[in-house]
């Protein structure tokens, strides 16, 4: 296959106001259900669906990032999908062949991308008042806060084991060998 397309689990801000100290992994910690579904347009599943039914839209974690073969690349589409050589399609991490940056299903079991959605309150506030880089315009703080409160939904603590591997990961709080803290 030329591509592995990867499925988001979306974080928010796990009840931060602000920017905790500490890393990402550490602190943000709750997380979307995977299902999570928001009326916006580029949501919808297909033209002319109803938009005011909720089964017409995507969940916002089939949106994907794709791991690709660049020999069976031809170009980037968008900054989340691709073109293959040949017709050939991306799959998913259960094998399903499909085209686009949304995936026909959600599945994290072996593969995922932790999108720390929002972050902060502080940080989600600074990102809305910028823009999207990609669309140049973002929903409305109201609106942003509205959605990131569905992003705290349950706790995911999936990438602890990984992380622990890494040099300077701690959970906030712990002590350091030798009596510090973190």
């Amino acid at each position: 296959h030329p591509a592995v397309a990867v499925n988001w689990a979306l974080y928010g801000s796990s009840g931060h106001r602000e920017r905790p100290d500490g890393m990402v992994t550490a602190s943000y910690t709750r997380r979307g259900h995977l299902g999570f579904v928001v009326a916006q347009p580029s949501f919808l599943r297909a033209p002319g669906l109803d938009p005011d039914r909720a089964e017409s839209y995507r969940p916002m974690s089939s949106h994907v990032k794709s791991i690709v073969q660049p020999a069976l690349t031809l170009r980037p589409v968008t900054p989340h999908h691709f073109l293959y050589r040949d017709g050939r399609r991306a799959v998913t991490e259960t094998g399903i062949a499909f085209e686009g940056p949304w995936s026909p299903e959600v599945s994290v079991a072996r593969l995922r991308i932790n999108h720390y959605w929002s972050k902060s309150l502080g940080e989600l506030e600074r990102k809305t008042s910028r823009g999207y880089a990609c669309a140049g315009t973002a929903p409305s703080f109201v609106y942003a806060r509205a959605i990131e409160r569905c992003l705290n939904a349950e706790v995911d603590t999936a990438i602890f084991p990984i992380a622990a591997r890494m040099p300077g990961w701690r959970l906030p709080g712990r002590r350091l060998p030798g009596g510090g803290e973190t």
